[in-house]
């Protein structure tokens, strides 16, 4: 598995999780194009320096926030909703409570079926967030949601498989959130609505297991054919799908 760089950036005051996905090696050769997609925790504690650091050395015009309607009122968006970027919210609910868990199965396996149950939500939007992202990637763009981890986590995996970024290259991308999950979560428990969520489901779902990304990469494989062949049957238009992995290509 690729050796990323460790987390935190020590450039912001209040993001831990940040970190351009660029320079991940393509399957066909080549990488992928910097400074063009971002991923990060939730931008609700920011400071007006982080916003403007955003903006001014990363050039990001363009935010994907996964977190729920609920989250985004209760949370906000911290200084960067006021500044002149494109906002575009595709709500991805966080873990439902009461889930089964089988003490046999490895740590991350009810992640991993908690992920797989976005493919199969009839009025879901996992479709709407990938579809949409050909025209956000049409300038620099964050992904983000709450911690950072698991919605943006699978957006940015499944993402990153369209553009044909080697398996294992997602997976490192992946599990590096583990790096900064302590804080994150520090930031996350300072929120009522967090805390008393973290109380209520298995603590997995405030962690980081490379498994739950790997089984459920490796379930989209057993029953789509890869995440290409997912997105088609849920009605994506291939050519976005081709326009993803275009954008993303450092020509």
């Amino acid at each position: 598995m690729p050796d990323l760089a460790e987390l935190p950036d020590p450039q912001f005051d209040g993001l831990v999780n940040f970190r351009d996905v660029g320079g991940l090696p393509l399957s066909s050769g080549g990488e992928v194009r910097r400074g063009w997609l971002f991923r990060s925790e939730s931008l609700q504690e920011i400071s007006e320096s982080d916003a403007d650091r955003i903006q001014s050395e990363h050039g990001i015009r363009s935010v994907l926030d996964l977190r729920s309607s609920q989250e985004t009122v209760a949370e906000g968006r911290g200084p960067l909703g006021l500044r002149a970027v494109t906002y575009v919210n595709a709500p991805l609910n966080p873990a439902p409570l009461g889930l089964e868990h089988d003490p046999d199965w490895p740590a991350g396996e009810l992640t991993a079926h908690v992920y797989r149950a976005f493919l199969d939500e009839p009025e879901g939007e996992l479709p709407r967030a990938l579809g949409m992202m050909p025209v956000l990637l049409q300038t620099p763009t964050l992904v983000h949601c709450a911690a950072g981890k698991d919605r943006t986590g699978l957006v940015i995996a499944m993402t990153l498989e369209i553009a044909g970024v080697e398996r294992e290259a997602v997976l490192a991308d992946y599990v590096r959130s583990s790096q900064a999950n302590d804080l994150v979560n520090e930031m996350l428990f300072r929120s009522p609505r967090y805390l008393a969520h973290s109380r209520k489901v298995s603590p997995e779902f405030y962690e980081v297991h490379l498994h739950a990304m790997r089984r459920f990469l490796e379930v989209v494989d057993e029953e789509y054919g890869g995440v290409r062949g997912w997105a088609v049957k849920r009605g994506v238009n291939e050519g976005y799908l081709d326009d993803i992995a275009s954008a993303l290509r450092d020509n």
